[in-house]
């Protein structure tokens, strides 16, 4: 089944804002380049996320990898020091399968980063650069835009895509896609100029109360959990409350926006 890649995002700060790129560059490892490389620590220096903290919505990444810096939505900008520079600082990563923290090694973005963060976040808190990815098990989440449409109905509202914080956004090829087509999908191979890139569908998204943060405004609306999980129930997926898929690239590449891919469904 053919489909369009209509978008693709970067989250340089996992549990902050986007960045909207033309591209993604994929490691052979399958993790996205400069993908939530920043995490957020809270005072006790544990990675923390937009579901305690809802305004890390509003700390925005701008620039670009070799040149980031974050803004507030009045205009406020710091500078991030380049990956591996900065103080060594070690964070608590919280481990689900273990149920404890794990010990991660990173550098500190510095005290002038920290001041912008905690001003706009409401609360103390600092950037630490991580050179591993034991945080970020899932690379790439993928979403459709024939999926938002169905659930903005359900809804009764428009509802912003970046709710879902998608690295990959799908839309039809020339006919419309199916609603929650991913679901189906095995992988998604796109036949690009320069190489074969190939992500493998791993697990859907089994989604939490980060959705219910509008991406804006930080307000928090638990209208959007409670649809996707009556909906989810709906289809008889195999979680409470299912939107989207993870993938993983099997080798390195470049996805870019405007791509046309080929889903490979299960069964076909």
């Amino acid at each position: 089944m053919r489909a369009v890649v209509s978008a693709t995002y970067l989250y340089p700060i996992k549990a902050c804002a986007p960045l909207r790129v033309t591209s993604l560059a994929f490691a052979p490892s399958g993790d996205i380049h400069g993908d939530r490389e920043w995490v957020v620590v809270d005072a006790d220096d544990r990675i923390t996320w937009m579901g305690a903290i809802p305004t890390l919505a509003q700390i925005i990444p701008i620039g670009t990898l070799d040149n980031l810096a974050i803004s507030s939505a009045a205009g406020e900008t710091a500078v991030l020091p380049p990956p591996g520079e900065g103080a060594p600082r070690t964070v608590q990563s919280w481990n689900g399968q273990r149920q404890a923290f794990d010990a991660l090694v990173g550098n500190d973005a510095g005290d002038v980063v920290a001041e912008l963060a905690s001003t706009i976040a409401g609360q103390p808190i600092r950037l630490v650069h991580l050179t591993t990815t034991t945080h970020r098990p899932n690379p790439v989440h993928l979403i459709s835009v024939a999926s938002l449409s169905v659930l903005a109905s359900q809804l009764g509202r428009d509802t912003d895509l970046l709710r879902f914080r998608p690295n990959v956004v799908l839309s039809g090829d020339g006919d419309a896609l199916p609603p929650f087509v991913e679901e189906k999908a095995t992988s998604l191979v796109c036949d690009s100029a320069q190489s074969r890139l190939m992500l493998e569908i791993t697990i859907p998204c089994e989604r939490c109360i980060v959705t219910n943060v509008d991406p804006v405004s930080s307000v928090v609306d638990a209208a959007y959990l409670k649809t996707i999980a009556a909906h989810s129930r709906g289809r008889g997926t195999s979680a409470p409350a299912v939107f989207g898929v993870y993938a993983c690239a099997t080798t390195g590449g470049v996805l870019a926006t405007g791509d046309r891919v080929e889903l490979v469904i299960a069964g076909r």
